[in-house]
């Protein structure tokens, strides 16, 4: 297992990268020096590859996060999360639901029938 580095860019994008921010501040930094080495290739936590050039870079975060080849992108569990967030929102909704008719009900003095 290897910490994660979570990498800011000068357009805003946010990139979670398989190498510790240490590792990831020195090859960067030795790219200024290099003239042939404009583009460094990374993987990110999704297994995608990215090609990165030192002077886009914003900053460089350690995540704490850690990671091994078999956990680089587990979909199931983001399936799940978006699972759980849609059914928490369907319960708000049915809660909120439930308030505004019982609140309806007061309103007509329990004549509603």
């Amino acid at each position: 297992m290897s910490r994660m580095s979570k990498v800011s860019m000068i357009n805003g994008e946010l990139f979670m990268i398989q190498i510790p921010p240490e590792e990831l501040h020195k090859i960067l930094s030795n790219s200024n020096k290099e003239a042939s080495h404009f583009f460094h290739e990374f993987e990110l936590k999704s297994g995608e590859v990215i090609y990165l050039q030192s002077s886009h870079v914003v900053s460089i975060e350690g995540t704490g996060e850690t990671t091994s080849l078999t956990d680089s992108l587990d979909k199931s569990s983001i399936e799940q999360d978006n699972e759980k967030t849609e059914t928490n929102n369907d319960n708000d909704k049915a809660a909120a639901n439930l308030k505004a008719a019982k609140a309806f009900k007061k309103d007509l003095d329990g004549n509603m029938e």
